[in-house]
Formats: structure tokens, sequence, C-alpha cells
């Protein structure tokens, strides 16, 4: 395969707009950009070209004219279909469905500009891409059971459900309706609208956005986003991501000491105006108090008759962490480094797995997770500590990268429910850190970014790529991730990221009142109900999920908590649940 200056193409037009940035648009206007036979070689082998131009940094698909961005297979083409053996068949889907495959499996990001009707094999081919961008008149079908064949199609059925979920997929492939722009945005199909006469021009800057980070950061979290969708394990995703994390900082081509320099200025521009402290050398002083919220926290231990009893435990000594019981079984954990915006550090990482090793015997209802001050939840590394990863070994790095990931996943792993009380930043591992709760509420002033490709690093950490892509979908994930930008609060709870949004000054409050109504719900349930969720997102097989599910029904009848629900509900009073 040549270079893409030295490919002939007959069905795509190829165009540079600026360095590292290719575009190449669908060329058969008067067919509405139709598929043929010669139209999927050429995608193979545009594919193919681009992704052995190392001066490629991101490739932008479109359609020419303004009514469609691919109209799927041709008809006049389709036609032979018929006349061909089932193995000449199978060999021509088998060729169609490797281009788009190797479309989506390139090592740069791949952007797509809709620019009108994607249909059948169209809309395949906006599914391979990472991020999509689609003007108002956008409308994307599957049509394939119309002409007697299966929305399994070149990758649909597999991508499909995973950008929108299933039972939305399989309303799109069983009535074979047309979903317009608008839908397409809120079902996370599409990234975003934007005007038809602008489409070329933000898929532009959107690749300028990519351009400007470092391309192994970029290249690596691509790749653990793809590969962590298809990872079922959640620690398999993890030893992922840590090898990831050292290869990069080992590259190289990247100046870590002076992309922190470039990423301190960055905070200090824009928290110039908030007053909020900038990441530099540590600020000595008092802990900086957050919004007075009354705590219900008691060191009485007999059962407190609301919500269950209060938890018997000793907190550890903590540095960077304060844990707190409080009244009804639950515990609040708080991020305690205000004059650093709660940034982490590698003795908050140490902590947050003897927290997780202190409570997860204990019978604790839930812990509330927060960040101490009202400027941050957690901003992420700290900026003068994280400079230490460039001087330490590959092995070193790599313990380093297993003991931060593992924390988080010990909160994780936690068996009774996390809720986040999100306030101001969480950046980076803040991010991975609010993803590690099962229940995120936000406030107003909460924003999320992560920040990785900045530093040369890939989003593969602490578990991002394999959590944020089964929260907010593929292409969002995609998106967040390669161009670094911020998801303020009302947008992260519109697509997913958070739950609900809630007043600054009730912020810890809502997380309160949802912790006393889990605490009001049967122990057992509640962790067999996290157990079963949280297992059966790792878990490959329905079949195998339902396993799961009837053992622990069956243990759960033979629990005093079914038996106590049922008399208390005879008796019309509340019940008084154990746990045993």
């Amino acid at each position: 395969m040549g270079s893409l200056e030295e490919t002939a193409f007959e069905t795509i037009r190829i165009e540079r707009p600026t360095d590292g940035i290719v575009v190449a648009t669908l060329n058969r206007p008067e067919r509405l950009n139709a598929m043929t036979v010669r139209m999927f070689e050429e995608l193979e082998d545009l594919a193919l070209a681009v992704d052995s131009d190392l001066d490629a940094r991101a490739l932008i698909i479109t359609g020419a004219g303004d009514r469609a961005f691919c109209a799927g297979y041709d008809l006049d083409d389709a036609e032979e279909l018929s006349s061909l053996s089932p193995m000449g068949m199978l060999v021509r889907q088998e060729r169609a469905a490797r281009a788009l495959a190797t479309v989506r499996s390139i090592r740069i990001p791949v952007i797509a500009a809709i620019n009108g009707t994607a249909a059948g094999g169209g809309m395949s081919l906006v599914l391979v891409a990472d991020i999509r961008l689609a003007t108002p008149s956008a409308k994307f079908n599957a049509a394939f059971v119309r002409i007697g064949l299966s929305a399994g199609d070149m990758g649909s059925s597999w991508l499909l459900p995973r950008i929108v979920g299933p039972g939305r997929s399989a309303d799109i492939a069983f009535t074979a309706r047309f979903v317009g722009a608008e839908e397409a945005e809120e079902i996370g199909l599409v990234n975003r609208i934007v005007p038809a006469d602008s489409l070329l021009a933000e898929a532009i800057a959107m690749a300028e956005l990519i351009r400007a980070n470092p391309a192994g950061g970029i290249q690596l979290s691509k790749r653990s986003l793809q590969a962590n969708m298809e990872v079922s394990s959640y620690p398999a995703a993890l030893e992922l991501e840590n090898r990831g994390q050292v290869v990069l900082t080992r590259d190289e081509e990247i100046d870590i000491p002076a992309a922190l320099e470039a990423l301190r200025r960055e905070y200090a521009d824009a928290l110039e105006h908030t007053g909020a402290p900038v990441p530099g050398p540590a600020v000595a002083g008092p802990a900086v108090a957050g919004p007075a919220v009354s705590r219900p926290v008691t060191t009485d231990r007999t059962n407190s008759g609301e919500g269950g009893f209060m938890l018997q435990f000793e907190p550890p000594k903590l540095e960077t962490l304060t844990l707190e019981p409080l009244e009804g079984g639950s515990v609040l954990l708080t991020v305690n480094r205000p004059t650093r915006m709660n940034s982490l550090t590698v003795k908050m990482f140490e902590e947050f797995n003897t927290v997780a090793y202190a409570l997860r015997d204990t019978d604790a209802r839930a812990l509330i997770l927060t960040g101490s001050g009202d400027r941050a939840f957690c901003a992420g590394f700290d900026l003068d500590e994280i400079g230490v990863i460039a001087t330490m070994g590959v092995r070193e790095f790599l313990r380093f990268q297993e003991v931060a990931a593992g924390g988080f996943a010990a909160i994780r792993g936690l068996p009774f429910p996390v809720i986040a009380a999100i306030h101001g930043a969480a950046s980076g591992g803040g991010l991975a850190l609010a993803l590690a709760a099962d229940i995120r509420l936000v406030a107003p002033t909460a924003k999320f970014n992560a920040p990785f490709v900045r530093l040369g690093l890939s989003i593969g950490d602490l578990g991002t790529s394999w959590q944020l892509t089964r929260l907010v979908g593929p292409g969002r994930a995609a998106e967040i991730a390669y161009t670094v930008r911020t998801v303020e609060a009302e947008e992260a709870v519109r697509i997913g990221l958070a739950n609900r949004l809630v007043p600054s000054e009730t912020l810890l409050e809502e997380a309160f009142t949802v912790a006393r109504q889990i605490a009001s719900n049967s122990p057992a349930g509640i962790r067999m109900s996290k157990r079963a969720l949280q297992h059966n997102l790792e878990n490959a097989s329905f079949a195998a999920a339902l396993e799961l599910e009837n053992r622990g029904q069956a243990l759960l009848t033979r629990g005093e908590d079914m038996t106590e629900a049922l008399t208390a509900f005879k008796a019309r009073r509340p019940p008084r649940f154990t746990g045993q």
C-alpha cells in the first residue's frame, strides 16, 4: 500500500486542509455517496495509507454534496448479490466488513462529519468513527430488514448497543425507522449538532485540538478506549492501562517537565478569576472549610433506630483523607487537601487502599465521598509530585501505577454503595475518583475533564478508559479524551456522567439523604445488588449473568431480611433489617 499521495482513488476525494489532518470525502454525490465494491476497497486502502503516514494526526470522513453522508449500499450494485453463491456472498461481506474494521482500527482518531442521510452501510461507517458531528439535516437508519437482511452488518450489531444502549438499538434495528439529528444527539449516536455551513470547519477545529496534544498519548488513549470496550474484566482493563502509562513515560518525544509547566500556566489562566489556588508550591495553613452542613455524626454505637445501626469501627490514622462515621451506618470520606485543590499524592493513593481495607469487612451501609473546601472535588494528581514519574525506573513506575489504580479499584470494590458528592473541579485522577463511585451527585460548580494527553499520557489511567466508555458511550468518551474539553455539571447529568444536579449549599445533605434511603433497605439485598451490577458489567455472557443472579436470589431468600420484610408488610410497620 502506497502513501496517500501515491494512491489513486475513484470514489473518495482526499484533502489536507492543515498539517496532520486528512479529510476523506465520499465522492459519489449523484448516487447519494452510496457504497460500491470499489468504495469498500478504497476505504481499506485509505485507512492503511493514513495509518502508515506518521504525520497524520486525525482523519475526517464526510460526504460530497448536501443531501447525504452515505446512503448505504448502491442498489444498482446490490442487484448482483442475489446471483452470488453463498461462499461468494460471504467473501463479499467479509471484505466490506474488513474495510470498515480497518478504518476503525487506525492509530489516530476518526471524526465523522455527517451531512445528511447515513443509512444501512452508511450508518455502519458512522459507527466506526471515534467522534461524530452532524448537521441538523442528518438522519440515520438501519434499513437492512427492509430488504430481507439482518441489522447484524459490518459491525453495527456490536457497536450500536454500546453507543446508544440495547433497548434503543432494538428499536432502530427492528423498525428500520429514521433517527433525526436531535434524537441522535440526545441518545449519544452523535456527539454534537453543528450548522451545515460550518460542519467541516467544526470537524477541522476539533482535529486541531487533537493535534495539539502529544501523538503518543492520543494513540494509546484510543487503544485503551477501544480495547477496554472489549475487555470484560475491570482488573484486566487496569493491567492494560498501567502498562500503557509506563510506556508513555519512557517516550523520548515527550518532555514531561515542559508539559507540566504548560499545564500549570493553563490552570493559572483558567482559575485566575475565581481566586482558587493554582497547583504549584504547597501552601501551608489550616484546612479551608466548605459550606456549613449539619452532619449526622455521633459516637453512639447502639442501634440508631433509623436506617440501621451506628457503625462499629475505628477510623484509621490518615494524613490526606478524613473518615467520619454517620448516623444510620454510613461513612463520610473527605479528600482533605483544600490548599492544593484536594489534588492526589502518592500518600493519598496509599490511604485510599487503607480506607478500603478498614471498611470492607464492616457493616457499613454506604460511603459518601467528597472534597474539602468549596473549590474542588479533586483536581487530579499534584503537579509538583507528578514530576517524579520522569525519574522513576520502569518497575518503580509500574508499581506506583498499580498502587494508584489499586486504591481507586478498592474504593469501587467496597461491598456497599459509594456516593460521590462533587463540587468544583474533578480533573484527571479526580475524574477517575468520581467514576469509582456508584452514584454521582453534582453541584452547579462541578466540572470534569481528562487532561492526561496534555502531559503525553493516556486516558487509560486509573480505570478511566473502562468506566467512562460504559457511562457516557464511546463517542462521548473519545471526545472528552482527545480534546481535553471540560464537561460542565448540566452536561454531565445529561450524558449520564452524573446522576443529579443539586444546589451547592445542599450537596452533602442530598448525599446524606441518598445514603439514608439506601440504609432503609435490606443491607444484604443492597450488597448483593451491587455485586450483581458490577460483576455483570464484566460478564461476557447473558447466561452467566443469569446464573449469578439466580444464586444471589436463592441465598437472600434464606436470610432474615426477606422474612422481616414480609412480616413488617403484614403488620403495616417499617421493617427492621439486620442484613443477616
